[in-house]
């Protein structure tokens, strides 16, 4: 009887096996199915969505979902492998894993424990031979060999082939319009040649790999939303580097952050070892520990490591410059078929190891929140974040990375490390003052982005060094050794004004939010003129601050419907705004007078183009875009001529490599003098600095250019026998990879209205000039500062007593001075004050 069932059951399982290779045996492989002569050439997204959706409608083991959009509205795809019976349970298995995490408590669901696996492919758009091995790894996965279905039955593996399909599609629509039928492998050919802005970012120009904490573009938004519905075990991201360099695997290069578990550290090893195995038996060439470091919080191997997975980049030589083939410095020839066949192959073997160790993983994931809950890294126990306009922005950070906080609703006297002065002092905690407790799932994750200094274990690194999120947003914040015993509520209601009388004869709103920032922009789009308070005044008893905007009936005559206007666009805000019924005041100046002066609306121009930095010029026209939604036009470098300056009163010279002809310069003085303003960023002050015409000059006088020339050449000559094997050190003496810097600020300066205290500045370049003459220096390094992150001896030496962000009057304009980028990955929140200061409050 019982070998009779056997035998049925033997039987049945011999034809499911057998109907499921029937149902493989139908799947074409991309060299089948796809019309662009897969692995010679590469695949545009549209296809690769179309193989994609191929392979889930003729699969068991494979779902596809459209995860949300880009800004070319181009959809962003999650596939899903697993095996059948598993896809049946996917949403226990999932549930079960997120109940592990803590971060949501699912009760509906059956425990079922799998290893969960992420893999990320084509961050970069011209790192495109990702996005093709994808393809490949997708195939294997929905037509799996006997063995893959082993290791597929206790593992889920999440694909995204294309994490940003705008760039992909602008790197390889161009190569497909340039390329010939066969490729030419020499370096200088035009395929080899990616035009400006190239491939590598997104539509607006970001590094999508730098934005997984920060999330400031809308592809990093959708993805996380369902990255933190999943939490895998594993993250492994695949990208391309320059083309001479070989293959570059896990484990990654020191530093590594100190909040690394060992067993983050060892299975990394364990996960290289099975790597080598592959590569040694083809005689790959790669290398391990090098370059590549887990430092920096928001990337796609240090964001998942913060996140209990084990995080991994890995790196193949190619990129844009790679084209369809090219010849390498060791005279071979690299092509896509090389770059895909690599990527395949860790991709594969990383599945393989997570199969193999799929108790071990689940194991170490669970134990990884349990003492993020229980017992957490970090000196801090809780943190308070004072009120103010810019923690707001914060806490919305905060909630994208399901951080949770709650919002004081009672007072109580404390004591705590405070940010800003570096000491430990008494304060008042008070109703809406944000407190985050750090025994929470995601307490890795706030510790990192809170610390004001990472420790470094070696200082060569491939990032920036300091990212302090109290610095990046201006809110005042101490950390406390333990959490405040009092009541608190996960959010507050604000109370709002109630509705104005009709016809008011002015209006009035503070100034220093980012919804202050918007409403301004708002109003100067519909043409509201505006003015600026620029000393405190007091008018019918109520106090109007320095930077209060000031909206007069009689200066909007223009206007119908003023009234409907202001209160449509300021009722459903938090910002402090009112009504004024007489222009007379009590004190300080009336309405009517110069310490109100009325604010020009922004016409801008921005350049664009060869030589501008893509990320720099990306970073402003997402600001306008996105955080101000206002309009700015673009014209290319070359186009400049065809530009009449008269029609605009602001421009705006990102960073970049570009020269503008003494003509050029000589244009932008007799503008300037005539009532523009120029703002010039970074590398583009080169344009400006020890220039006829403009007070920028990286000495102020030619006794600190003297000392400084008599001290590099004492160096030179002290340097005359060092060794060797040293240089790489004595170089980083000279380099910020990224670090913050203190800075003192003149708060009474347009250009600083809004920023409270210190301003913390991110600097990421070498570039220094001392105080200026002839300027309003606004935000400047004093003579003794602080610092957090990795700054080179030598370096820091020569910051004190430099300027970081300055104005200079000229005729009826001004220029304005940014040595430092306020806006660099756009996540340092702070900056956001200055540049839009810049664009409307400076004269």
């Amino acid at each position: 009887m019982k070998t009779g069932f056997f035998k049925k059951l033997t039987l049945i399982l011999m034809i499911g096996s057998l109907a499921v290779g029937t149902i493989n045996a139908q799947i074409q492989s991309p060299e089948e199915y796809l019309v662009t002569n897969y692995g010679k050439h590469f695949t545009p997204h549209h296809l690769l969505v179309e193989y994609a959706r191929y392979l889930a409608e003729n699969s068991e083991y494979m779902t596809l979902e459209t995860y949300g959009y880009t800004n070319e509205k181009r959809p962003l795809l999650l596939a899903t492998f697993t095996t059948p019976g598993n896809h049946q349970d996917i949403d226990d298995i999932r549930k079960t894993n997120i109940n592990t995490t803590g971060l949501e408590t699912f009760s509906d669901n059956m425990i079922n424990e799998k290893a969960i696996l992420w893999m990320s492919f084509g961050v970069h758009g011209n790192e495109a031979a990702g996005p093709e091995s994808s393809i490949t790894v997708m195939y294997k996965l929905a037509n799996p060999d006997g063995q893959t279905r082993m290791w597929l039955d206790n593992t889920v593996v999440l694909i995204d082939p294309s994490v940003n399909p705008d760039g992909y599609s602008r790197y390889t629509h161009w190569l497909w319009r340039i390329a010939g039928d066969e490729p030419h492998p020499s370096m200088y050919d035009r395929e080899h040649m990616e035009p400006w802005p190239g491939g590598r970012t997104n539509h607006y120009h970001f590094d999508l790999n730098r934005d997984w904490a920060w999330q400031t573009q809308v592809e990093s938004q959708q993805r996380m939303i369902k990255y933190n519905q999943w939490m895998p075990h594993i993250h492994a991201d695949f990208h391309e580097m320059g083309y001479n360099s070989h293959y570059y695997f896990a484990p990654a290069a020191k530093p590594y952050h100190e909040y690394m578990t060992q067993w983050q550290r060892d299975f990394q090893v364990d996960i290289g070892r099975n790597h080598a195995k592959y590569f040694d038996e083809k005689g790959w060439i790669y290398f391990t520990r090098e370059n590549f470091d887990l430092l920096y919080p928001s990337y796609g191997d240090t964001y998942p490591t913060f996140s209990g997975a084990i995080g991994m980049t890995y790196e193949k030589g190619g990129s844009g410059r790679a084209g369809r083939a090219i010849i390498m410095n060791n005279d071979d020839t690299l092509t896509i078929r090389d770059r895909i066949d690599h990527h395949v192959t860790t991709a594969m073997s990383t599945i393989e190891i997570a199969s193999k160790n799929a108790d071990r993983l689940l194991a170490n994931f669970k134990k990884y929140y349990q003492d993020a809950i229980n017992s957490p890294k970090g000196k801090f126990k809780a943190y308070v974040v004072k009120s103010s306009e810019s923690s707001k922005a914060l806490a919305d950070l905060l909630s994208r990375n399901k951080i949770r906080y709650n919002y004081a609703t009672e007072s109580q006297s404390l004591n705590g490390y405070h940010y800003q002065s570096e000491m430990n002092k008494s304060f008042k905690l008070e109703p809406e003052d944000i407190v985050i407790d750090v025994k929470q799932p995601k307490s890795t994750l706030l510790q990192v982005l809170f610390e004001p200094e990472p420790m470094l274990e070696d200082s060569i690194t491939y990032d920036i060094t300091s990212w302090c999120i109290p610095f990046a947003y201006g809110v005042e914040t101490y950390g406390l050794n333990a959490v405040p015993s009092i009541n608190m509520e996960a959010d507050y209601a604000e109370m709002m004004d109630m509705s104005p009388p009709m016809d008011a004869y002015a209006y009035h709103f503070s100034w220093g939010s980012n919804e202050a920032h918007q409403v301004i922009a708002a109003f100067a789009r519909n043409g509201v003129r505006m003015r600026l308070a620029d000393r405190p005044s007091k008018i019918q008893g109520k106090e109007v601050n320095r930077a209060t905007v000031v909206i007069m009936k009689g200066d909007n005559k223009h206007i119908k419907n003023l009234n409907q206007l202001v209160i449509g666009t300021l009722a459903d805000t938090s910002i402090d705004w009112g009504t004024l019924d007489s222009g007379f005041s009590d004190a300080g100046g009336d309405l009517g007078g110069r310490r109100f002066r009325l604010i020009d609306n922004p016409k801008v121009l921005i350049l664009a183009g060869e030589g501008v930095s893509s990320y720099a010029f990306g970073q402003i026209w997402h600001y306008f875009e996105h955080h101000l939604h206002y309009p700015l036009s673009i014209v290319n470098k070359d186009n400049m001529g065809r530009v009449n300056l008269d029609d605009y009163n602001v421009l705006i010279l990102p960073e970049g490599f570009y020269r503008l002809s003494k003509e050029e310069k000589d244009e932008l003085n007799s503008w300037v003098r005539g009532g523009g303003k120029l703002i010039a960023v970074g590398g583009a002050l080169r344009n400006l600095s020890d220039q006829e015409g403009f007070a920028l000059a990286r000495y102020a006088t030619d006794e600190e250019k003297k000392a400084a020339d008599k001290a590099a050449e004492a160096k030179s000559l002290e340097e005359r026998l060092v060794d060797y094997e040293g240089e790489e050190r004595r170089r980083i003496s000279q380099i910020v990879p990224g670090a913050i810097i203190q800075n003192k600020v003149d708060n009474t300066h347009p250009l600083a209205y809004g920023i409270e205290g210190d301003y913390f500045s991110l600097k990421t370049s070498t570039a220094t000039y001392n105080w200026l003459k002839d300027a309003w220096n606004v935000v400047y390094v004093p003579e003794t500062f602080k610092s957090y992150g990795f700054v080179g001896k030598e370096l820091k030496d020569k910051l004190g007593g430099t300027v970081s962000f300055a104005v200079e009057e000229k005729g009826r304009g001004s220029v304005i001075y940014m040595i430092d980028n306020p806006l660099y990955r756009g996540f340092w929140h702070n900056g956001l004050h200055l540049f839009t200061n810049a664009v409307f409050m400076v004269e």
